[in-house]
């Protein structure tokens, strides 16, 4: 894995540096040191990127058509209507137990759930048309954006 540090990031401990984050559409890096708040931050906090390095989690890669049928799932159980950012554990956490009951594995299955999803009903309008489609991030544009980037 490569690390990659931002002018900011020299203010950070040392344990807080690492951020893990995928490239823009334009193939250009996007720096990983900014304000989690929504579907426009590409990357993982500091603090989840290390906690991810150290081990104790998993990072995993869900299709948004994936996220948003869990969602739909999840608001008919529950009664919620997700936002966009947690129906990605929310999808994480079903094939999860979905696992447990194919193998018999008791676990506990703790899942975050943040911010409801009323301001973002046209996405799921367009998930229910069939309108909304699985987006891909290809190897040779993710190693051509990695080499753009100065070695520090």
């Amino acid at each position: 894995m490569q690390v990659f540090i931002s002018s900011r990031a020299l203010l950070l401990p040392p344990r807080l540096l690492c951020c893990l984050f995928f490239s823009s559409s334009s193939s250009s890096l996007i720096e990983a040191l900014r304000f989690a708040g929504g579907l426009r931050y590409h990357g993982m906090a500091p603090l989840i990127s290390h906690v991810y390095e150290l081990g104790f989690m998993d990072a995993v890669a869900i299709q948004q058509t994936e996220c948003f049928q869990a969602a739909l799932q999840f608001a008919r159980t529950e009664g919620i209507i997700p936002a966009p950012e947690p129906t990605h554990a929310i999808a994480a956490a079903i094939r999860e137990a979905l696992e447990c009951k194919r193998t018999g594995e008791e676990k506990v299955i703790l899942m975050a759930m943040c911010g409801h999803g009323h301001f973002d009903l046209a996405a799921y309008e367009k998930y229910l048309r069939g309108d909304m489609v699985d987006l891909s991030h290809p190897a040779d544009k993710l190693e051509a954006s990695l080499a753009a980037v100065p070695k520090v």
